[in-house]
Formats: structure tokens, C-alpha cells, sequence
């Protein structure tokens, strides 16, 4: 909690889906794909569920805490935030019951989606900070926690 003013919560995805203030909403897995097709080069559609490749970099801020550079220079990302999603890597939590591991601090960006798979599984969009892709994977909506990111309605 104590850095929650500075680098945002971690939510379970039934947190996440009620997180958003009035006007405001959890994007979809088809949102992220709209700003990746924004970002991609020409002639590249992507499609939802699917990873986005080279496109991670314009969702990345470079940002520095404490005199440290957030993400790690890897050559294969050019860091751009083209897209103003300003994404850092703080990682995402599992919560054990007593107390949450945190997970990928430095590594990873993990985002909800509104999406979900069956009644148990809610989707995340992740970016790794040595790929430039932005992948998706489906987690259990009460034990996992990411970040979120709203959108206006």
C-alpha cells in the first residue's frame, strides 16, 4: 500500500472490473488490439488473444525511480510510449492467502483485460522487458493481481 500512489494497486480481476470510476471502463482484449494496430508497422493486423508482436516499446515508458532506469536497455525494444500507456514494469502479485508474492517487479507489466474464460479465468495483457511483444495469457480472477489501466467511455 505504501507505494500504491506511486506505481498504481494490484487487483484481482473482480477488483479490476469494478476498479474504473463513473465514465470510465476496463478495456477489452479487441481495445488492446485497436492501440496495437495503431502502433504495428504497415500491413500488420493483429487479433484478439493473440501476442502483438513488435509493438511493446510504444507502451513503455522510460521512466527512472530513485536514479534507476525502470526498464532495462534491451536492444530489441526501442521505448517510445507512442501510445501514452506509460506502462512500467511492476510485475504482478499472487496472493497465497496470508500475504501476496510479488512477482516480475523490474521484468514485467501485467494489465487486466475485461475479458474472461470460463467463469475462472480472467485474460492479461503482459509486456517482458527483453521482447517487444505484448502477450496475453488467462489467470484465476481472485488469486492473481495486475495492474489496470482504464479507458474513457
Amino acid at each position: 500500500e505504501a507505494m500504491d500512489a506511486i506505481f498504481g494497486r494490484y487487483y484481482s480481476w473482480n477488483e479490476a472490473v469494478e476498479a474504473c470510476p463513473d465514465g470510465w471502463h476496463l478495456p477489452s482484449d479487441a481495445e488492446f488490439v485497436e492501440m496495437a494496430n495503431a502502433l504495428a508497422p504497415d500491413g500488420t493486423a493483429f487479433a484478439e488473444k493473440e501476442w502483438f508482436t513488435d509493438v511493446a516499446g510504444g507502451l513503455m515508458v522510460d521512466a527512472k525511480f530513485l536514479g534507476t532506469r525502470m526498464w532495462e536497455y534491451w536492444p530489441q525494444v526501442k521505448i517510445t510510449n507512442k501510445a501514452g500507456f506509460s506502462a512500467l514494469p511492476v510485475g504482478y502479485a499472487m496472493d497465497s492467502g496470508t500475504s501476496p508474492d510479488f512477482t516480475g517487479v523490474d521484468n514485467y507489466a501485467a494489465f487486466w483485460t475485461s475479458d474472461s474464460e470460463k467463469n475462472e479465468l480472467g485474460y492479461c495483457r503482459y509486456i517482458y522487458v527483453k521482447q517487444n511483444d505484448v502477450q496475453i495469457g488467462a489467470h484465476d480472477k481472485e488469486s492473481f493481481r495486475a495492474s489496470v489501466r482504464c479507458v474513457k467511455d
